[in-house]
């Protein structure tokens, strides 16, 4: 009884996270806001967005932080001061983590490392391929 309660109230809670319907973009004064667009210069609504603190994971497995993207493609990560490493990812599948499969989509942000400073949002806009060609476990750091 008291597991399954657990498990409930686990359920619920990354519900109401990856079911949050409006970001307040006003409460937040330190950040990094992004867009996700495609080859075509469309939104990829639904996709992961990443934050490392640093890159000595390879930019994979758990990261510091992570959104997902809105319906027009657009994330917002309410961060302190700091460095960062971006990663992008959709999977096939829809979830958030796991190996990488064939047909999934993933890349770095090209000016990694991203570097916010108080009282600053950072603006950035990364183009998520269509293909991603999968060779190794570990993807380029950004360094």
């Amino acid at each position: 009884m008291q597991k399954a309660f657990v498990i409930l109230i686990l359920f619920i809670s990354i519900s109401c996270v990856y079911n949050r319907q409006d970001v307040n973009y006003t409460n937040i004064s330190t950040g990094i806001m992004g867009l996700v667009i495609d080859e075509n210069n469309k939104p990829v609504p639904n996709a992961f967005v990443y934050l490392y603190r640093t890159p000595s994971s390879g930019l994979i497995g758990p990261a510091d932080f992570m959104e997902k993207t809105d319906e027009k493609g657009n994330f917002l990560f309410d961060v302190p001061e700091g460095k960062y490493y971006l990663v992008v990812r959709k999977r096939i599948s829809g979830l958030d983590s796991g190996p990488l499969r064939q047909g999934d989509r993933v890349t770095n942000y090209q000016k990694n490392p991203i570097i916010v400073t108080p009282n600053e949002i950072k603006k950035i806009k990364i183009t998520l391929p269509s293909r991603t060609l999968i060779l190794s476990k570990k993807m380029p750091s950004g360094e």
